[in-house]
């Protein structure tokens, strides 16, 4: 029986071992909506000037065609691309400009002047997608012990919960069979919208899309928005509730936040880039973003999400969805982004 179980544990490091060698060296999963975008970007990088990071709220509101067009009469006219994510953690997005900044270093051509990135805080990963590649990709030990800082002001019990999923997507990671795995295959006409800048309304994308699951689960989501309306209004009373707070003591976790944005900022400046932040309408908090905004350069953080201020951007009307705005509102908040960052130049 000792024998037996010995040669069980000697088999099973010989695996665990073999598993993180073989997910180094052949090319695990990754995002495949934003790896075909990336590498377009990679190899038109003389094309562009400007760049777009952040989660779906950044795909759907910023087009880069209208920006393009609004910049043309200034003297900085800018070419951007938008690199917007479905479900980007805020963490994942500040990975994929990581390795961005590493990629550019080694690249001839370095065109590029500004990057723009939508903050918001940091989602747990649920149940419902734990062990989804979707989920686990972008992680690894150094971003995983950032998050472990990040919620390291919460109770124990809170922590242990929220960390819990976290440690075994980053298992998954590294000691998963991810090299069996097949990325999504993402249409690259669809994905790199229209003009092959990266934008895509949900309008068009439900419009084009090949697959009948997403373009169910777009019309679900319309549906059950137009089913009832209040969920929005819930949703834009708690924003000017936050918007109404003096946040002048932030969290451990917004302390954690702060200094890696503050340090993405350094790296930004050591690599030529003009980095700015961007906080969006439709979250569902703004505390932890606005403690933030107080920790952060003026220059370099924007915020078009106050009710108050940018009514319009919380209305039905402009709306996909609780948490998106359609086409009607993204032209809207492309013409905002513009008039707030010609303010900051």
């Amino acid at each position: 029986m000792k024998k037996f179980l010995v040669r069980l544990a000697a088999f099973t490091c010989l695996t665990l071992g073999l598993n993180i060698v073989l997910n180094i060296f052949f090319h695990p999963y990754e995002y495949d909506r934003y790896k075909i975008r990336y590498d377009y970007l990679k190899n038109n990088l003389t094309k562009f000037n400007t760049i777009f990071w952040g989660s779906s709220r950044t795909l759907r509101h910023i087009d880069p065609n209208q920006y393009d067009s609004l910049t043309v009469s200034t003297n900085q006219p800018t070419q951007s691309f938008n690199l917007g994510s479905p479900a980007n953690r805020s963490f994942e997005t500040y990975e994929q400009y990581e390795k961005f900044l590493a990629d550019y270093e080694q690249m001839p051509a370095r065109n590029i002047k500004s990057a723009f990135i939508e903050i918001h805080p940091l989602e747990y990963i649920d149940n419902k997608n734990l062990g989804t590649k979707r989920s686990y990709y972008w992680l690894n030990f150094q971003n995983f012990l950032l998050i472990n800082q990040y919620f390291g002001s919460y109770k124990a019990t809170e922590r242990v919960f929220l960390m819990k999923n976290f440690t075994l997507s980053l298992l998954f990671n590294k000691l998963g069979f991810n090299y069996f795995f097949i990325n999504d295959q993402a249409v690259d006409s669809i994905v790199l919208g229209n003009n092959n800048k990266g934008y895509l309304s949900l309008e068009e994308e439900v419009a084009k899309t090949h697959d009948e699951d997403q373009k169910v689960k777009l019309f679900a989501n319309r549906k059950t928005f137009l089913q009832d309306t209040n969920y929005l209004v819930a949703r834009k009373k708690g924003a000017i509730k936050d918007f109404g707070i003096q946040h002048n003591d932030p969290a451990k976790s917004s302390l954690v936040h702060l200094n890696y944005l503050k340090e993405l900022l350094k790296k930004s400046e050591k690599a030529g880039i003009r980095l700015v932040y961007i906080i969006q309408p439709r979250l569902t908090s703004y505390k932890e973003v606005l403690a933030i905004k107080k920790g952060l350069p003026a220059q370099s953080i924007i915020e078009i999400a106050n009710p108050e201020i940018y009514n319009s951007l919380w209305s039905t009307n402009t709306s996909y969805d609780i948490g998106h705005m359609n086409k009607q509102g993204s032209t809207i908040f492309t013409n905002l982004l513009f008039t707030q960052l010609s303010g900051k130049k």
